[in-house]
């Protein structure tokens, strides 16, 4: 769900201005497709949406976004949904109900790009902007991975909130496995830039020959349950692994 993050971060700083333009009478689709493609084109990839429908002053929808290298296509989503409140925008807040995605196909990883120019490492923030964005519904059908993704095909279903206000943030995430083994996985994250507190609780639990077993090439593919727990500032940061 990575790859997802760029997409909608490019949404959401989208939205005042969408919001004006509608009222204003400025053709929300032709302005959105621009900004996506344009903003997450590059010289090496190659971002395509097809049959957005819909007013950005209530529900909109795109009917497929691919996501192509030099090697062609590798990221497919279709079915993706917006439902979301214009007249929380008078009280500063992106208000959200619905960011939704049918499918998602993850044929592979994209192919490497070239290295970023090297640099100091700075202090991990979250964005501070300039209104608080709440997203109460964040779901996925069926996230589908090519088998060099993680090293066995899967699919999974994604159901989560999300809440981003004041530089600190707050993420809950579950996903289940639809084929093949068994398998759930959920992540709650929180972090605060004034605390820099990070509180993460990570919990996976498969049946026998699952993804974890796959990945980490445990012998005989057993079953695996793991939780990974910890709250404190990131310079002593210590989580406790069971």
């Amino acid at each position: 769900m990575r790859f997802l993050i760029p997409i909608l971060l490019v949404v959401f700083g989208a939205f005042p201005v969408l919001a004006q333009d509608a009222a204003s009478g400025t053709d929300d689709r032709g302005y959105l497709q621009s900004l996506i493609e344009d903003n997450l084109s590059t010289e090496d990839t190659q971002v395509r949406i097809e049959g957005f429908k819909g007013s950005l002053t209530a529900a909109s929808s795109i009917d497929q976004l691919t996501v192509a290298d030099v090697d062609g296509v590798w990221l497919t989503m279709t079915g993706l949904k917006l439902d979301w409140s214009r007249a929380a925008l008078l009280s500063r807040r992106l208000e959200i109900t619905e960011l939704s995605v049918q499918t998602i196909q993850l044929e592979r990883l994209p192919a490497g790009q070239k290295a970023p120019p090297s640099a100091e490492a700075t202090p991990f923030k979250l964005p501070e902007l300039p209104l608080e964005v709440d997203i109460r519904k964040i779901m996925a059908g069926a996230i589908t991975l090519g088998p060099t993704v993680l090293g066995t095909a899967a699919t999974l279903s994604l159901d989560g909130t999300a809440i981003l206000s004041g530089g600190a943030g707050k993420l809950d995430l579950q996903a289940n496995r639809i084929d093949g083994p068994a398998g759930s996985f959920k992540v709650a994250v929180g972090y605060s830039n004034e605390t820099e507190i990070l509180d993460l609780h990570i919990l996976l639990d498969e049946a026998p020959d699952g993804i974890a077993a796959n990945v980490l090439n445990l012998e005989g593919r057993p079953s695996v349950r793991m939780a990974i727990a910890g709250s404190a500032p990131l310079s002593e940061y210590e989580a406790t692994i069971d």
